[in-house]
């Protein structure tokens, strides 16, 4: 097998045979191949599944989808230890320094000047 060839592979088999052959070349003696199979698949599966973890924390907030936002505003809320109740009849500056919270850990840029005139409100239940 070529240098190239061996460098397109995604077996860990393929990569643990050259890896042997070169040792037992080098050093006299050929280590477990079943071993470095295993080695091998573990070490290639981490490449692998790093590929989505660092295009991901690439990301800023300026890539997140409004839906991302939300769930990931949801998910924050849900982790946190202290209870919060949001309703009509409940103090607003909760949800708001909340807010504020999560917008500063995630370095969100503030809403643009009449955000508040988008919002569709849930008046008595009509809008739910």
């Amino acid at each position: 097998m070529t240098e190239a060839e061996i460098y397109q592979s995604f077996d860990s088999r393929v990569w643990a045979k050259e890896f042997c052959d070169i040792f037992e070349r080098n050093h006299g003696f050929r280590p477990d191949e079943e071993w470095m199979i295993s080695w091998f698949a573990n070490a290639l599966m981490r490449g692998y599944d790093e590929g989505p973890r660092a295009a991901w924390r690439d990301r800023t907030a300026a890539d997140w989808l409004p839906s991302e936002v939300l769930f990931a505003f949801a998910g924050w809320l849900t982790s946190r230890r202290e209870r919060v109740t949001f309703s009509a009849s409940d103090d607003a500056a909760v949800a708001a320094d909340l807010v504020a919270q999560f917008m500063k850990r995630h370095a969100l840029v503030d809403p643009r000047e009449g955000w508040e005139r988008q919002i569709v409100k849930d008046v008595g239940g009509v809008n739910g």
